[in-house]
């Protein structure tokens, strides 16, 4: 039976995708004017690596 997996993973996907919010249009403005606040800050290579890493400095919901 391999379809029970690929429903399985199927049934868990379709239960946690509702768990993930969507960031509004004022958080993607605000996160933006971090980014560049961060940037005139820091300089464009150290906030290329702040903004690219795995940290959540720089993820707000879908962001």
């Amino acid at each position: 039976m391999k379809l029970l997996p690929a429903s399985a993973a199927a049934l868990a996907l379709a239960v946690a995708l509702p768990v993930f919010a969507n960031a509004t249009k004022d958080e993607a403005v605000a996160m933006v004017k971090k980014g560049v606040a961060f940037i005139g800050a820091n300089g464009s290579d150290k906030a290329y690596a702040a903004i690219t890493a795995k940290d959540k400095e720089f993820v707000k919901d879908d962001l």
